[in-house]
Parts: C-alpha cells; sequence; structure tokens
C-alpha cells in the first residue's frame, strides 16, 4: 500500500474525525486545552497502532464469529497500559482526561480501524495505519484546543507550556500558558500582580489573589535627623552594620548618657531578613535567599543569626542598648520621638518607604539607612493579605468581575477608599491628598483605613505627608528585590504542628535575650540550640524540605 496515500488519508481525506465522523464525544469533551489534546492524542495514537499491529498479525486465527469482542479485549489490554502509565508517570494528565481514557476502549476510531481495515491487510500496513490515523485524530484535537482556549481565556498552551521562569514545557499540567489575549474575567488582576500571583497557586490552582503592597522586606535602621545633623552623620555612609556601628559610635561621644538603639515593648530590637521562613513565624527550617537555593536550614543556625549576635555582644559593652531592655514599656519610636534614644530598627520594603510610614506615625524627622544587603520577597510576604471568592458564592463571575475593578479602575479606588474630592479629601500642589477644609480622620464623614486592606492601594493617592510618588517605590523594589527560590511554595504544617508549638515556645524564651546580650549569651545559645534539637527542629526541617523538594519536582 502507498505510504503517502495512507498519510494523506489519515490527516484529510479520510480523518477519523473530520470525515469519518468518529470518537466525536471525547474529542468535543477534552479538547478545552492543549495540554489535554495533545495527552489525549497521543494516548489515542499510541493506543491505536499498537492495536492495528497485534489485530493484523492474529487476523487469520481470530474466528469470525467473535472477531469483535476479542478486539475490544486487545484494546482495553493495551488500554489499561497506557491508563496505568498516565497515573505512574503523569498523573494530573490522567487527572484532566478522567473517564475518558478508559472510554478508548470503545472508541469508534480504534475498533473501527480494527474492524475495517486491519483484519484486512497485514501488519506493516496496518502499523502506519494507526500512525496516520492517530496523527490525524491528533492534530483535529490540537486545532480544536487552540481555538477554544484562544476564544474561552485568550491564552494558549495551558497546563502544557510555562513561561513563568523562561519558557519551557511542563507534564504537570501547570503550566499557565502565554496569554495573548485579555481573559474574560481577571486579566487586570493578572497584568497587575504579574508573577507574584503565583504564590497564591497551590496543586495547579490559584486559590486567592494577593494585595498589592510591598512584598519585599529589608532591614532599615531610622535615626533622628536632628541629632544625626548636629553631630555630622552622612546618613549615604551608613549601608551596613559595621558603618552604623561607626555612626553609633560617633553620636554616643556626643551623647554619652543616650541609649544609641532602642527596643520596644514587644521584645528584640532586631528582626531577622534574609531568611525565607517558609511558612513558620520563625526561622525554624528556613532558606538563606542570598544562597539562591533549596536548601532548608535551622534559622538560628546561620551566619546571619549568629551575626546579630555578634552585634549584639559589640553593642552592649559600647554602651548602645537601653538599660533593663527586656522592660521596655513603650513602643521602640516612643523612645526616639522624645529623645530617650536615638535610632531603632525597623523592616521595610525600601528606605524610602519607611522613611514615610515613620515620619508620618511619629511626627518627627528621620533618616532611614538600608543595613542589609538587599531587600527581600517571600511567599510569606506576598501572601500576607489575600482576597478570595467564597466556594459557596452564588455569583463567582461577577464577584471576578467586580474585583477586577477594585484592583484595575483608579475612580473607583479612590472613592471608595478616600472619599469624595472637595468634600472629604483634596489634592495637593505636590500630587499627594490631605483632608478638605480643615477637617481631620475624625471629623471628614468617611471611615479611614480603608486602604489597609484594599486589594490595589497602589492607584490612589498618597496621603500627606507621604510623597505623591510612594507608591512607586513599593512597585519598583517588587521588581528589583532579591526573590526567595521558594516563591510560590506553601508550607502545610500539620505533619510537625506539636514540633512547631514547642520550638516557638523555646524562641519566646531564650531570642530576646540573645539578641539583647542578656547574661552569658555564648551558653544561652548553645543550650537554645540543643533544647531547639530536642523539641523536634531537625523533624520541622525534613518536613519542609520534603515539601518543598516535592514542590520544585512538580513544577
Amino acid at each position: 500500500m502507498n505510504r503517502k496515500q495512507q498519510f494523506i488519508e489519515g490527516l484529510t481525506t479520510n480523518n477519523p474525525v473530520l470525515v469519518q465522523q468518529i470518537g466525536m464525544c471525547a474529542t468535543m469533551a477534552i479538547t478545552t486545552t492543549l495540554f489535554n489534546g495533545v495527552g489525549m492524542g497521543l494516548s489515542v495514537l499510541i493506543i491505536l497502532t499498537c492495536c492495528n499491529v497485534v489485530v493484523s498479525a492474529l487476523r487469520k486465527i481470530i474466528p469470525n464469529e467473535i472477531r469483535l469482542a476479542i478486539f475490544v479485549v486487545i484494546i482495553a489490554g493495551f488500554v489499561t497500559i497506557v491508563d496505568l502509565l498516565l497515573q505512574a508517570f503523569i498523573p494530573a494528565l490522567s487527572e484532566a482526561l478522567g473517564v475518558f481514557i478508559p472510554l478508548i476502549v470503545v472508541n469508534c476510531i480504534i475498533i473501527g480501524r480494527a474492524e475495517a481495515f486491519c483484519q484486512k491487510n497485514k501488519v506493516s500496513d496496518s502499523f502506519f495505519d494507526g500512525i496516520f490515523q492517530g496523527l490525524g485524530y491528533t492534530c483535529v484535537l490540537i486545532i480544536m484546543c487552540v481555538v477554544r482556549e484562544l476564544l474561552g481565556s485568550g491564552r494558549f498552551g495551558g497546563g502544557l507550556i510555562d513561561i513563568t521562569n523562561g519558557f519551557r514545557f511542563t507534564l504537570d499540567g501547570t503550566g499557565a500558558g502565554i496569554q495573548l489575549f485579555p481573559a474574560e474575567y481577571g486579566a487586570g488582576i493578572q497584568e497587575t500582580l504579574g508573577d507574584y500571583i503565583e504564590c497564591t497557586r497551590i496543586g495547579g490552582s490559584i486559590y486567592g489573589t494577593p494585595k498589592v503592597d510591598a512584598f519585599s522586606t529589608t532591614q532599615l535602621f531610622f535615626m533622628n535627623r536632628e541629632i544625626a545633623d548636629e553631630v555630622g552623620i552622612d546618613p549615604e555612609g551608613v549601608t551596613d552594620l559595621a558603618s552604623l556601628t561607626e555612626a553609633l559610635k560617633q553620636v554616643k561621644a556626643a551623647y554619652p548618657d543616650m541609649p544609641m538603639i532602642a527596643n520596644g515593648n514587644g521584645g528584640g530590637y532586631f528582626s531577622i531578613v534574609g531568611l525565607d521562613m517558609l511558612g513558620t513565624s520563625n526561622p525554624l527550617g528556613s532558606l538563606v535567599i542570598e544562597n539562591g537555593d533549596l536548601q532548608v536550614v535551622n534559622g538560628y543556625n546561620t551566619d546571619i543569626f549568629r551575626e546579630m549576635l555578634d552585634y549584639a555582644k559589640q553593642w552592649n559593652k559600647l554602651g548602645f542598648f537601653m538599660k533593663d531592655p527586656l522592660n521596655a514599656q513603650d513602643g521602640s519610636f516612643s523612645y526616639v520621638a522624645n529623645k530617650q534614644a536615638f535610632g531603632a530598627f525597623g523592616q521595610y520594603c525600601s528606605e524610602e518607604v519607611g522613611r514615610s510610614v515613620q515620619e508620618k506615625s511619629n511626627g518627627m524627622a528621620l533618616y532611614a539607612c538600608q543595613v542589609a544587603p538587599n531587600a527581600y520577597a517571600t511567599t510569606n510576604n506576598v501572601t500576607a493579605m489575600t482576597w478570595c471568592i467564597p466556594s459557596l458564592s452564588g455569583h463567582p463571575e461577577s464577584a471576578m468581575k467586580f474585583l477586577n475593578l477594585l484592583y484595575t479602575d483608579a475612580d473607583i479606588a479612590n472613592l471608595l477608599c478616600n472619599g469624595i474630592e472637595g468634600q472629604h479629601y483634596v489634592v495637593t500642589d505636590v500630587g499627594n491628598i490631605d483632608f478638605a477644609n480643615g477637617l481631620d480622620a475624625f471629623t471628614t464623614g468617611w471611615p479611614s483605613g480603608m486602604g489597609t486592606f484594599w486589594p490595589n492601594i497602589t492607584i490612589t493617592y498618597p496621603w500627606a505627608p507621604d510623597a505623591a510618588d510612594v507608591y512607586s517605590s513599593w512597585l519598583e523594589t517588587n521588581e528589583t528585590c532579591l526573590r526567595s527560590a521558594a516563591m510560590g511554595f506553601v508550607f502545610d504544617p500539620t505533619n510537625v504542628s506539636d514540633e512547631i508549638t514547642a520550638c516557638n515556645a523555646l524562641c519566646d524564651q531564650y531570642v530576646n535575650s540573645l539578641l539583647l546580650d542578656v547574661g552569658d549569651t555564648d551558653a544561652l545559645y548553645e543550650q537554645f540550640i540543643s533544647d531547639l534539637e530536642a523539641a523536634g527542629i531537625d523533624d520541622i526541617i525534613a518536613e519542609k524540605q520534603a515539601q518543598l523538594d516535592a514542590w520544585f519536582n512538580a513544577d
């Protein structure tokens, strides 16, 4: 038989779907994504080819009276093999195709080729018939998938193609595809959040939309601007803990009785940055973000934490800390505002944002100096506040349309967050807003604080004294910050919840004393590490590592 003729028949003149019009049920049901279409097409091609060969090889010994039953048995055997292989190696495809894989047993394409062609032709001809008929079927599926996917979601390659971190093909069905046209719902949200929306993806599905915020954190030291200027401190020269120490020595010489570093009634003066805590409130199994790897370690047994302890010892000897620091009664910035301390640590995405917030909150002029090497973003940062549509919503499509407006429409955002221009607020000459007609937060008649949880506050006017471009600083830092290698990973603590509780209690017991150099901190640190190990931190690390590895391999 002419191979060229067989090829043309399979693709066009005798195409199973276009000409024979068989196998239509599965064709219409699964052609929603390219992932489904390619998977189903190749499955049918393999089964069809194998069945064709076997039927043709046995055609002379198969009794004519029971040939159809035997065809079904042969087909069922190969279908079972393919089904089991999909379950084992490509479970996402097996789940997506569902019952349509077992139903290949009665697919008219396969049993039809066995009846119409293979029982009458030799093995080689039947082999190529299976290949070409399978290719024809697969091509139709792919075309239908592309058309339906573009019309339905405006994208191409859903499940099969991922462009989150470069271009790659996926076999787990999680590839977002390539967005060619705006999706019907939520396109503005996706454009606004970019890759950060992946932080709410679990098992291939997105469960919420993060509030647009400053997604990164860095370590800042805030200093009283008046005192710094008086002493001659150049804030531009304070770029790390070493240069900060030298600056504080200079201020201490001028103000020997003033503590240089305030700590608040919440405890220690310093928070750990540069570690991805992977879903826990303390670094009980963390990634060192600067390393760029996925090796989970005890965050308290890293160079980052040990450097903090070394500086704590040094600063305590230099008299930088407050007296009786563990019993501080007020917030750290209250001491700075009242000139009871020179400065305090805080964590924000950038110097400009941190300074603006603290000046506004405390009514004083400050310098903000970044003393960490980078701003760091983790899944925890991104998902701190997330908007969701309840599964019991009666109108989820309408809810998504409305949520999309909240992320994208500046007029709606300003109205609901700030009120009516000229009545509740006025736009200043510098482009921010302030209360109208001498009103304040208590007399304006419009509820304040909406921006705290608004989906996208960056499309609204910032309130004075914040600069008009303060939100631009957020967005810029979101793009330039150093992201954790585990960005998008969500930890399930169920298996080690008891160990986490026990270790958190130890952190409450030890950490503040260590960071403020209270007591014999060398011995205290060794005891802390030992107690963490006894409480099960190694089990927490192992569980996080196992989940992280599974997440990475699935990706």
